[in-house]
């Protein structure tokens, strides 16, 4: 029911009754949410390793592993929306639902390209095997699809379904139905390289203990880079990751 202003509200001496209101009855729509399985993840990509054998001379081997991915995510639910009280009068709030084919600007592709060389040397003498690894992140990047802003139907208090046409777009009520997508939101996102490099030393005792030292990024680097004319500064020094670990065998 919506109420009528049919009491003179400047003019009340006494709290106003039901009966000195006037109304009309409006139906309007609700909305709920219900979880669905409409979604679907292809993933594809290529995983390499090569290791070489110990290198007598320098007692050295190396091993260099990495892959390539890309993932692909789809939603393809038919999606509904209402309009609220906060975009229209509340009396004209949930008078149509609007249908959209599927919620398209949820879809993604991501991929990524990584590389890691590992350098290993052991010491017998000393004991001691000392790693060093390269990691690389060459490349990730996201995209969002582009995606169709408006509704393909709507249907009215009534239950009747409509296509949704240009001339719906005039319609002061139903032109809110339009997403309107930023286009900057379906651009590629491309962030370059991201190297680290990484020390372990490990010491053994006659086979039956190891204890290790490691330094996570002790170098770093992440250049600037730019994309579609802005450029993006990253964090020109990361701290360093220092570690222990102890390892004993019975």
């Amino acid at each position: 029911m919506i109420p009528n202003r049919s009491v003179d509200a400047a003019n009340l001496t006494a709290p106003p009754q039901t009966s000195d209101f006037t109304y009309t009855n409006q139906r309007r729509y609700y909305s709920y949410s219900l979880p669905s399985n409409g979604s679907r993840i292809n993933k594809k990509g290529i995983e390499y390793q090569l290791s070489t054998k110990r290198f007598k001379g320098i007692n050295t081997r190396f091993t260099i592993n990495g892959a390539w991915f890309s993932t692909t995510y789809v939603n393809s639910m038919t999606s509904y929306a209402l309009l609220s009280g906060l975009q229209v009068p509340e009396e004209q709030a949930g008078q149509f639902v609007a249908t959209y084919d599927a919620d398209a600007a949820s879809n993604y592709l991501r991929e990524q390209l990584n590389t890691n060389l590992t350098i290993d040397s052991y010491l017998p003498k000393l004991g001691l095997i000392i790693s060093t690894s390269l990691q690389n992140l060459w490349f990730t990047s996201l995209q969002v699809p582009s995606a169709e802003s408006l509704p393909t139907s709507y249907m009215d208090i009534n239950g009747k379904v409509f296509p949704y046409t240009k001339q719906s777009q005039l319609d002061p009520a139903l032109k809110l139905f339009d997403r309107m997508y930023n286009y900057t939101s379906f651009r590629k996102r491309t962030v370059p390289l991201d190297l680290q490099v990484n020390l372990k030393v490990t010491k053994e005792f006659k086979k039956t203990a190891a204890i290790s030292m490691f330094v996570n990024r002790l170098l770093t680097y992440t250049p600037d880079y730019t994309a579609y004319g802005v450029t993006f500064t990253r964090q020109a020094f990361i701290s360093p990751y220092f570690g222990m670990e102890l390892n004993l065998k019975f």
